[in-house]
């Protein structure tokens, strides 16, 4: 009679062995959902500013590209200004040299 309370000790502590197996598993699965969780959420967020972050952005890289049309037409504006300047002052020279002939004595 002992022979069988002992074999169905050992099946029990088998038993509860895999029991014990599965509960971990379990408390893993758990903790891999909480993590899976944690990584949707944390996507999310990323996702929401992300959008701020472009909502802001591209108002200022519009402004950007505004300002530099802007630089390109007033250094287009100044270089000819810079060249018509150039002309008057040669003209300038020009007629002073004129003048200085006709005006000695």
């Amino acid at each position: 009679m002992c022979f069988p309370l002992q074999e169905l000790a050992k099946q029990a502590a088998a038993q509860a062995q895999k029991l014990q197996q599965v509960e971990e598993g379990l408390w893993l699965s758990l903790d891999l959902e909480r993590q899976i969780q944690e990584v949707a959420d944390l996507r999310e967020a990323f996702e929401k500013l992300k959008a701020e972050h472009k909502k802001q952005v591209d108002p200022l890289q519009a402004r950007v590209d505004a300002l530099g049309k802007d630089k390109s037409v007033l250094e287009e504006g100044s270089s000819k200004l810079q060249e018509k300047n150039m002309n008057l002052m040669k003209e300038r020279r020009g007629n002073s040299l004129a003048f200085s002939f006709f005006s000695w004595p």
